[in-house]
């Protein structure tokens, strides 16, 4: 699999997790891994994913992110329940 097709394991997953269960998607850049190519392809491809994009990560984002995260996790339970 090469850069050019990296989006393309989205695709391939997508119809396991398509289901009605909402879901959450962090990621940071630099990201060990989830490169932006994936993330935009999981947004295209699941209609029930929220994608955040939390700034600047290294390979332990919650470590480097947590205040973020928890706003990225509170919006979206809002979102949910309202």
């Amino acid at each position: 699999m090469g850069k050019s097709d990296e989006p393309d394991i989205v695709y391939r997953f997508a119809d396991h997790v398509h289901f009605i269960i909402p879901k959450l998607h962090l990621w940071a850049r630099p990201g060990a891994l989830i490169k932006p190519s994936v993330a935009e392809a999981s947004e295209q491809a699941l209609p029930n994913l929220a994608s955040v994009h939390l700034s600047a990560g290294k390979h332990y984002v919650q470590e480097d992110q947590p205040d973020a995260i928890g706003r990225a996790l509170s919006d979206w339970l809002e979102r949910l329940v309202t």
